[in-house]
């Protein structure tokens, strides 16, 4: 008889460590959440009104990790992401830090593929998102893990070195200086592996640019559901006129505070224009106006 009771107390003790892997796995497969941008932190949205004015986020995301540490990541619409710690600091960008994969990695493949001289394929393990814009309380990630457990996604062997803007090469901010005047560097790391050495920098109101180790620019870091092959800064007295009186008879006279022109997937190009207290203002090559991306509900409105 007591030989049948510790029988059947292993076998309740196996059953019990069975289930408790199991919460353990769902756990894991339910750590990405896509969040509405009132959940986003107070202190997380002001940082992007007040250093990518006029920028909208498209996309946003509550991530717990193994250890159950939260961060928060906004994707905007110009294709840079930015990653938060729990105390909403600045912690990332790009890929650092990142533990979220989109569709686009999948089709186009993360930055790094290029870095390793790859064309395609995400080199996490696999997309965690379906679909565009912001949709609350969605949990994410159901197929399996996290894309990456590791500081740089797609990498768990790497752990990008944060750098102080001042001890940047001088090659990097002289060209930020040149190409983006009276922007401040935001943050910067330095990633290395193998033999590959880069610089990231994230600049107030570009987004974020990558470097070789000697400080020659590379390409923007973008990344986002709808992804750019190609994102040119225009200045504003260079827009068209049409794409000028639109804004000035549609918003009385509304301010525009930035302007681009970026090449989408097919090889088309549009222009965008960020106005503020609107959104972003889609024109086709000709300056015929497409749509507006604004914040309320993160949608978009046809013209």
């Amino acid at each position: 008889m007591m030989k049948r009771i510790i029988i059947f107390s292993m076998v309740l003790g196996i059953l019990a460590s069975c289930h408790s892997d199991d919460q353990d796995v769902l756990t894991l497969q339910n750590q990405i959440e896509a969040i509405s941008l009132e959940d986003l932190p107070a202190s997380s949205q002001s940082f992007i009104e007040n250093n990518f004015e006029g920028e909208i986020i498209k996309d946003a995301y509550k991530v717990s990790d193994a250890n159950r540490q939260v961060t928060y990541e906004a994707f905007m619409s110009n294709n840079t992401n930015l990653v938060f710690d729990n105390n909403s600091n600045l912690y990332g960008f790009g890929d650092i830090h990142s533990k979220v994969d989109l569709d686009s990695d999948m089709q186009r493949g993360s930055q790094q593929g290029s870095m390793n001289g790859g064309s395609g394929g995400n080199m996490g393990n696999g997309s965690q998102h379906k679909g565009g814009g912001m949709m609350g309380g969605d949990m994410i990630g159901q197929g399996g893990m996290m894309g990456n457990e590791g500081e740089f996604r797609g990498h768990p062997e790497v752990n990008p070195t944060e750098v102080l803007p001042d001890d940047l090469p001088a090659s990097i901010k002289n060209y930020v200086a040149s190409n983006y005047v009276n922007s401040a560097i935001l943050k910067a790391f330095l990633v290395s592996w193998d033999d590959i050495a880069e610089y990231h920098v994230l600049v107030e109101g570009a987004g974020a640019l990558r470097f070789d180790e000697d400080g020659n620019f590379v390409s923007l870091v973008m990344r986002g559901e709808t992804m750019f092959q190609d994102m040119v800064e225009i200045d504003i007295a260079d827009l068209q006129s049409s794409i000028k009186e639109y804004i000035s008879t549609t918003y009385n006279d509304a301010e525009i505070v930035r302007a681009r022109q970026v090449t989408l997937a097919d090889d088309s190009k549009e222009i965008h224009v960020v106005v503020i207290g609107v959104g972003v203002l889609t024109f086709d090559e000709n300056g015929s106006f497409v749509e507006l991306l604004s914040h309320q509900g993160m949608n978009r409105h046809n013209g």
